[in-house]
């Protein structure tokens, strides 16, 4: 499309947006012209489309090339490098003991209850992670000095491999880089030229050693292809006579410059969905909006970001390569995190190419799948056989029933009607249309998630904003997602289609500065801090300046991020030249009030970074988007036509006007109207009304959905709705207790979880947070339900921990729950459950196992009132004060799950609102029935049959007991029965399970067996009988004590899989590491109480098909790991290596995990530990003929003269004196089949990244390699492999 002719004096710039089918390029004149093209795109040469665009507008234009003042352009580059695992040879140099931080990652993973999850591969593979001797402190100090040698010989190691590209990252160089920077000047003289080399505090010089590594790792991996690729761009334009900057589209809504790019890398990935966002605030500046919600919806994914003030909402967690991301999403581990600032965008893999679906259950889904470009949807005709949201809207005649893009794409209705009507309405029941109205209502629900996480997910009502929807089919959803919103404005920009394309061009240059002081507010000056922020800026102004923008070009602003001192998660705020510290951290303390619903006057505040931001404004950048709108009105006007379209049962079908955004005028129209335009359908329901402005703006009248209270029927549509908004709620609870608590086992460790259940106290929802945990509310719940229900008011709040007369599980676990009430009645609960970090007790950490009574193991509470008719219980809040050795961390974790109550509260009754109380309850009976329903032909695939088996607990002290685990496993139809009898009789240390952590270890079990998607409710506990006999270690008798109850549990699910491995061995898994370890330490410390729990896990075991996974947390787990560097930097504690151990894995056919080693050296002058650990005397189990994993141990002063080896479980604290050292070993996961049958290659592969030995290698696996290349010897393999199986005859 093209506006009219422009003139010689205008200014013009060029936007550019690459996508998978087409490259967008967008031309606009200073005087409001605006000139588009679509390109297909070239994959094996990004830059030839963005050329040929760029010269077929100037050329029809009639610009001259010299006229043209910037080329701007987002590039997929970066990203498909990752994602096409195609990025450079990389290389890690790191601090010695600590190679596989990169790879341990921080342990959880996506994904829940799946047994055959892949972990993604480390960019920089094992055997190019290389350690050089060197210590920088948390202040720092060299603790040791940086052995050069050690880094020559490490440069000669990779000049060997042929590395294209190394990262450099040490531990605390974001305190002090100067070993980093020399380690780097080493390798550049040692390493042949063109090796790319980069430093982490070059690109990111803040605190946390995974982050920092892997923004280094990301950086160094596609640093030498984007440095090829935007070289040779700028050649094409240089010999096609553009002579115009080129200029890269950032994250964080910037542009830079090539050499910006060089220097930083990774700041260009993801930088498409950037610009949309950019275009939206400019949009929405110009009109005068504040407050605006981007909706970007195209074939793949729909995006949401969050515009307030004016301005775009930032983040620095990302992870590239993690497929949908979910902003600031709960569970992470699927990608390579970026720790570098990027707009807040969240997406969900709902586009017009998603996938419709009926799954096992029965469910209507609704993607992430996706049909792509080829062969697309089915009305494309270009082979597509599944339908699509887009056949599901050309179905009810949204879009035009012949074509699209003026005509470019054609379409075939037919095909779409008839694929509807077979693979959708016919299976539910419904009607071709309605079953069409229900995929665009599942997706409209869908899409809601992508707004909710950058707005109530950060305390932010989206009814106050302004949704503005762009994208090819932004457009057509934005109505009823506005509806599922109560959002009562839309705006559709100009030019929907290409807005990204156009938002390029909006974008500033700019630049991103940091620095991590990492200090207490308190203890910080307002003069050192006006030092740093100085220091910050200076080097901003240096970079400025060498691409060639003057300090008077430039406009600096300032964003300090601050948290509670404990918190792990920080919040930024701006600040101005001069600003007092004291009014920075009054500014933090009410933006966390606003976004977590709770915060502290009293307690620490800690500066962690300060962040610079260096703009500089484009040449002539006053764009006049009322004529930018006018041209886009002018050419994609014509004439009215009609169209009938199914706005669903309600509004039914309607005789719809089609017009061109030319044919809106000033005046309101009323819907239902179609808007078609040459990139772009907008969708007008009834109910709605349109008007023609500057951008086109849209006020539906949106109140509840018609009728929406008292339709007595039931539907599948619905029922996913609810389903999808109560998980939803759910995880919005936990991430609010992870970004807000105060201590380590709950903001890192992540030892929490949280629920939803209705009026009768029954489970209905529970974030992803736990797997073990999937039954920790249920027990506890009854006895809420049956004593104090009745008298429970509006503003109660109830706490407990009493592990045998509520139905907790152990003395650190709050429980806290509110009553939800609905027109004067109970219609819910709001759950959490929180491990704290000290409840008082013998021990620290209220982990005891030489506790041999629960009375020994500190506070422990009934049911209580924290909260009455909302007033707090003060005196409640003191005693629980007065019975912690932590009292700022407790109590501000206990706020952090009451700020997560109200967000449940929130969110259940806006449900109740939307559907009413007969109609929501009738559909949580439904949920709990399909739970039931799928847990029961999980079990009817399981053969008929009893199944036993007998597991071992190491025991306790200096002279071990062994203790049984006994289980029985009687499948019958479709109902499954466990029984531990058998199991040895309770003891006398703090190891006993209660019966609430035995159910949920065996229901996790059970989950784990199949991949459906299974709602967590007790519907899915309706088929299981699990009978724990009393007295015993699995069902104790008060007052055994029970604080280190967890090695139990989790040994109950490794029974279980034992007991089925031989019958089902496709879907069971061989033993981990033997569930969490946990290591407690505290003292005082320069005048102060100092407490760390650490709750440790790492490894799994082999799979049928898949070897065992290291660097993980428990199946039954998904706990993460506490950094390295906070622990160093808030605690007298050095951790003197974090690493894999090598042929810890048990041989098999599949590998099992390998084991993990962390080791403690106390800095302070004397503290006391305690210790839980377990599978030194019986290693993890192999199934189907593999060997078990490599044994756990405990070392004091390892390889010293006072070197002592600790029991698993010591039953008595550990006196431990400055310069002391603990060593813990992890048990190796167990293997799955023979270890001879294991492909050599596969071997050679674990040899060659250190996993397994060149001795265990021959000894195990009978496959030889030669010692002095590491090569494979095929001939002496054969023979070895067949002495050892004539042996095994």
């Amino acid at each position: 499309m093209v506006s009219e002719a422009s003139t010689t004096t205008a200014i013009y710039r060029v936007g550019a947006d690459i996508g998978g089918t087409f490259t967008d390029v967008v031309l606009i004149g200073s005087d409001g012209t605006l000139a588009t093209r679509k390109v297909s795109s070239t994959p094996e040469s990004f830059g030839r489309a963005v050329i040929r665009g760029v010269d077929e507008l100037l050329t029809e234009r009639g610009i001259d090339r010299d006229a043209l003042d910037a080329l701007a352009h987002a590039s997929t580059v970066a990203t498909n490098a990752i994602l096409e695992q195609k990025g450079a040879v990389t290389a890690l140099v790191t601090t010695e003991g600590f190679r596989d931080v990169l790879e341990m990652r921080r342990l959880r993973i996506p994904v829940l209850y799946d047994l055959q999850y892949r972990k993604p591969a480390p960019l920089a593979p094992r055997r190019l992670r290389l350690e050089v001797s060197e210590r920088i402190g948390p202040g720092g100090a060299v603790w040791k000095p940086l052995d050069e040698e050690s880094v020559v010989k490490a440069a000669r190691e990779l000049r060997r491999a042929g590395v294209q590209s190394v990262a450099v990252a040490f531990l605390h160089s974001y305190a002090n880089p100067v070993h980093e920077h020399r380690a780097a000047e080493i390798l550049r003289q040692h390493l042949p030229d063109g090796v790319f080399i980069v430093c982490s505090t070059d690109v990111l010089p803040e605190i946390r050693e995974y982050e920092r590594t892997s923004t280094a790792v990301v950086s160094a991996y596609i640093g030498p292809t984007v440095e090829d690729y935007l070289a040779r761009l700028q050649g094409e334009m240089r010999a096609t006579g553009i002579g115009a900057p080129l200029q890269i589209m950032q994250s964080n809504g910037g542009v830079m410059s090539l050499e910006g790019v060089r220097r930083k890398p990774a700041a260009i990935v993801e930088s498409g969905p950037a610009a949309g966002v950019i275009a939206c605030a400019r949009l929405a500046e110009a009109l005068g909006i504040a407050n605006a919600i981007s909706f970007d919806m195209g074939g793949t994914t729909a995006k949401s970001a969050m515009i307030e003030d004016g301005k775009p909402s930032m983040t620095t967690e990302y992870e590239v390569g993690a497929g949908i991301n979910l902003s600031s999403k709960l569970v992470k581990g699927g990608g390579y995190p970026i720790k570098l600032p990027f707009i807040d965008v969240s997406e969900i893999g709902s586009g017009g190419g998603s996938i419709v679906a009926i799954d096992e259950t029965g469910a209507l889904k609704v993607g992430p799948a996706s049909a792509g470009a080829a062969p697309g949807p089915v009305c494309y005709g270009a082979g597509g056989e599944q339908p699509t949201f887009t056949d599901a809207v050309l179905t009810l005649g949204y879009l035009n029933q012949s074509s699209l893009a003026g005509g470019a794409v054609r379409l075939d209705a037919q095909r779409s009607f008839a694929v509807f009507e077979d693979k959708v309405a016919r299976p539910l029941g419904l009607s071709r249309d309605d079953a069409a109205f229900g995929v665009f209502t599942i997706a409209a629900a869908t899409m809601t998630r992508a707004v909710k996480a950058v707005t109530t997910y950060r305390g932010r009502d989206p009814r106050d904003f302004v949704l503005v929807a762009f994208g090819g089919n932004g457009p057509v959803a934005a109505a009823a997602v506005a509806r599922a919103l109560s959002i009562r404005t839309v705006l559709i920009p100009p030019a929907p289609g290409v807005f990204s394309a156009l938002g390029i061009l909006m974008s500033k240059v700019e630049h991103e500065f940091s620095a991590s002081p990492f200090r207490s507010v308190r203890g910080m000056t307002d003069d050192a801090f006006e030092a740093s922020v100085a220091s910050v800026e200076a080097k901003a102004l240096a970079d400025m300046a060498e691409e060639g923008h003057r300090p008077d070009e430039v406009t600096l602003s300032r964003q300090a991020e601050l948290r509670y001192s404990g918190q792990a998660y920080e919040l930024s705020v701006p600040f101005e030249p001069g600003e007092s510290l004291a009014a920075i951290a009054a500014r933090f303390r009410a933006e966390h009030r606003k976004t977590y619903g709770h915060g502290s006057e009293a307690d620490d505040v800690d500066l962690v970074t300060i962040r610079v931001y260096a703009r500089v404004d484009a040449v002539g950048e006053t764009w006049d988007y009322a004529k930018v709108a006018e041209s886009v009105s002018f050419v994609s006007g014509g004439r009215e036509a009609r169209r009938r379209a199914y706005f669903g049962p309600d509004a039914g079908y309607q005789d719809t006007p089609v017009i061109g955004r030319g044919g809106l005028t000033p005046e309101w129209r009323v819907g239902p109207l179609i808007v078609e335009e040459y990139d772009s359908t907008c969708v007008v329901p009834p109910g709605a009304r349109a008007p023609r402005c500057a951008a086109q703006h849209r006020d539906p009248d949106f109140r509840d959905g018609p009728g929406m209270s008292d339709q007595p029927t039931f539907d599948p549509i619905t029922f996913e709705v609810i389903k999808n908004a109560l998980a939803a709620t759910a995880d919005e609870m936990a991430l609010i207790v992870m970004r807000s608590a105060y201590s380590p086992v709950v903001r890192d460790t992540m030892d929490y979880s949280t629920a939803l259940c209705d009026r009768d106290g029954k489970l209905i929802a529970q974030g992803l947070t736990l797997a073990v945990q999937l039954g920790s509310f249920p027990d506890s719940m009854r006895i809420l339900m049956a004593d104090h229900a009745a008298s429970a008011k509006p503003g109660d709040v109830f706490l407990y921990n009493d592990p045998y007369g509520s139905g907790g599980q152990h003395l650190p676990d709050f429980y806290i729950v509110k009553p939800i009430f609905h027109e004067g009645g109970i219609e819910g609960w709001a759950c959490t459950m929180a491990h704290h970090c000290d409840v008082g007790g013998i021990a620290p950490g209220s982990i005891a196992i030489h506790a041999t009574e629960v009375l020994q193991e500190g506070l422990c509470l009934p049911i209580v009132k924290l909260y009455e008719a909302g007033v707090p219980n003060e005196m409640l809040f003191s005693i629980i004060a007065k019975n912690t050795r932590m009292p700022v961390q407790l109590l501000g974790d206990i706020r952090a799950q009451l700020a997560a109550c109200t967000v449940g509260e929130r969110g259940y009754l806006d449900l109740l609102k939307r559907y009413g109380r007969d109609r929501l309850c009738a559909y949580l009976g439904a949920l709990h029935d399909q739970a039931e329903q799928v847990m029961r032909s999980i079990i009817a695939a399981i053969p008929d049959g009893t199944y036993r088996f007998e597991d071992w607990v190491d025991g306790v002290g200096e002279h071990p007991q062994p203790i049984r685990i006994a289980v029985e496993v009687v499948v019958r139809g479709d109902s499954i029965s466990i029984d531990f009898t058998g199991t040895s009789k309770q003891v006398p240390a703090a190891i006993n399970c209660p019966v609430a952590m035995v159910n949920s270890s065996t229901y996790c079990a059970i989950r784990c067996l199949t991949n459906l998607d299974i709602p967590n409710c007790e519907g899915y506990m309706r088929p299981v009988s699990i009978h724990a006999p009393r007295g015993t270690v699995l069902n104790p008798e008060h007052p055994a004590a029970c604080g280190a109850r967890g090695v139990m549990g989790y040994r109950v699910f490794d029974a279980i899989m034992g007991a089925l491995a031989d019958v089902i061995p496709d879907k069971a898994i061989a033993a981990s590491e033997g569930g969490p370890t946990l290591f407690a330490i505290g003292g005082r410390h320069a005048g102060r109480p100092f407490v760390l729990t650490e709750v440790m896990v790492g490894t799994w075991g082999a799979r049928s098909m898949l070897d065992g996974v290291e660097g993980i947390s428990n199946p039954a787990a998904n706990l993460s790991n506490n950094p390295v560097e906070l622990i160093e930097a808030e605690l007298p504690l050095e951790i003197v290596q974090y690493s894999f151990v090598e042929d810890s894995g048990g041989p098999g056919l599949r590998r099992g995990g390998l084991a993990f080693r962390r080791e403690y050296r106390l800095l302070s002058d004397e503290a006391v530990c305690t210790l839980r650990s377990d599978r030194r005397d019986h290693p993890p189990y192999g199934i189907a003929g593999a060997q078990p994993g490599g044994p756990s141990s405990n070392v004091m002063n390892p390889g010293t003269e006072r070197e002592i080896l600790l029991p698993t479980m010591p039953m008595a604290a550990i006196t431990l004196k400055r310069g002391d050292v603990v060593r813990h070993t992890s048990a190796g996961g167990g293997g799955f089949g023979p270890a001879f049958e294991r492909e050599p290659e596969l071997v050679q592969e674990d040899v060659l990244d250190g996993k397994v030995s060149i001795a265990a290698a021959r000894q195990h696996y009978g496959v030889v390699i030669d010692p002095a290349n590491r090569t494979l010897d095929r001939a002496a393999t054969a023979e070895r492999r067949r002495q050892m199986l004539a042996a095994a005859e």
